[in-house]
């Protein structure tokens, strides 16, 4: 059996809701950055959820997609908390640092009730550093567009599992992918996935996964299910 995480009781794929953490030490139910009723803390001082979500996508919609404002000549960690402190920087204190606790997120699709093994918090630096050294490490130049959309969905996926901020992981690889492909000249566009950022519905029942689903398929422990992510990625790359 994989080694999921049971989380306490959750919400994810587009809030933080109840996502509890467990402190190592005390064993209890702990997070620090949220508010008792599960929010999370803001420079606005929004303690309901709800009011909380709207704000946020209002406020922070487009940012997502203009993440060629954040200037960095390097493509690595540096450049990725940069990119989440621009995105979340005006409502969070924590924005672009590393969490400091164990991250647990239940999830509704392919383990249901079950956290993603996300990387510890000692773990987070030395992870990201190696997950995009390897990234960057790739000749593709010298791949083909097909293979392009597959390599760069497999490792986008391995840093989004390493999870390295309390929330808003899913935007600010995105944010860090707009910037890569740009680099790198890579057609993809970044409409496909921000349409995506919550779960497509119709006459108010879902009938699709969000980007962060398809992270989490891409990112089990047994039985990995790549295929939505390599295909998101094809489409942005106008390949399908």
């Amino acid at each position: 059996m994989a080694n999921y995480k049971y989380a306490v009781k959750g919400k994810s794929g587009g809030g933080s809701r109840y996502n509890y953490d467990v402190s190592a030490s005390g064993g209890g139910i702990f997070d620090p950055y949220i508010y008792p009723n599960g929010t999370l803390k803001n420079k606005l001082n929004i303690t309901d959820y709800e009011e909380l979500r709207d704000v946020e996508y209002k406020r922070l919609k487009d940012k997502v997609i203009s993440t060629e404002f954040v200037h960095s000549r390097r493509l690595d960690p540096d450049l990725l908390r940069a990119i989440h402190k621009y995105i979340f920087g005006e409502l969070f204190d924590w924005a672009g640092d590393y969490r400091i606790i164990t991250l647990f997120k239940a999830e509704e699709f392919f383990i249901p009730g079950l956290s993603i093994n996300y990387a510890l918090p000692t773990e987070i630096d030395m992870k990201l550093r190696k997950e995009i050294y390897m990234l960057n490490s790739i000749r593709w130049s010298e791949l083909s567009c097909d293979d392009i959309a597959v390599e760069l969905a497999t490792r986008m996926a391995r840093i989004w599992k390493i999870h390295p901020f309390r929330d808003g992981n899913t935007r600010a690889l995105l944010g860090f992918l707009k910037v890569f492909a740009s680099e790198h000249e890579f057609i993809m566009d970044m409409a496909v996935f921000t349409r995506l950022l919550s779960r497509p519905k119709k006459n108010g029942k879902v009938i699709g996964y969000s980007v962060r689903d398809m992270f989490v398929a891409a990112c089990l422990d047994e039985k990995p299910e790549p295929e939505h992510l390599i295909k998101l990625f094809r489409r942005a790359m106008h390949l399908e």
